[in-house]
């Protein structure tokens, strides 16, 4: 996790830059089978295809995902987490004395301007998160999400965080609907 230390944010924001400058804008949340939903939100499939990132990141299997409500009734580890840490910024639309809030806080208040964010964009920023985090681990079997790892979209889940983030950031009420409409169609 990013430490307090200016040179730390410094370089987690370098990282963060140069991954989505050699990944493209809008590079993997289409390669899952939701490619419809995406679409809609600035062309990602059409990046999808060019990249030749389309292929099937699941091996055949169904994806199974759970609502961020389900991560707020269930304590985890990551629910401890604060959101800047995760996510390389602070939650989106948030004042700044809500900067320290955790993926917990943020859980907490679905639906609330306050730490939802704007189309509850944190929240389900945060439920997509822990759905990847999670994918296939105990007790969360049933979650199957594998989009971080070896030979997937994205090598670590600090990348994947930061590519939510800053698809949160350029379009708020666009790619919290299409994350909710993700989480819909394949919860498990």
């Amino acid at each position: 996790m990013q430490g307090h230390d200016p040179k730390d944010q410094n370089a987690a924001k370098m990282n963060r830059r140069k991954f989505l400058t050699r990944t493209g804008a809008g590079l993997v949340i289409a390669s899952i089978p939701a490619r419809s939903v995406w679409a809609s939100s600035g062309g990602l499939t059409q990046s999808i295809v060019a990249s030749g990132h389309g292929s099937d990141f699941a091996n055949g299997h169904d994806i199974k995902l759970e609502s961020p409500g389900y991560f707020k009734n269930t304590a985890t580890s990551q629910n401890k987490l604060r959101f800047i840490d995760v996510f390389g910024g602070p939650p989106i639309g948030v004042n700044a004395k809500d900067f320290n809030a955790t993926l917990g806080d943020v859980l907490d208040q679905p639906g609330k301007k306050k730490l939802g964010g704007p189309a509850n964009i944190n929240f389900n920023l945060v439920g997509i998160y822990l759905n990847a985090f999670f994918s296939g681990s105990s007790p969360f079997d049933r979650i199957y999400y594998p989009i971080v790892g070896h030979d997937k979209p994205f090598a670590t889940f600090q990348q994947f965080a930061f590519y939510l983030y800053d698809q949160a950031m350029a379009s708020p009420e666009s790619t919290s609907a299409a994350l909710g409409n993700l989480i819909t169609q394949y919860h498990g």
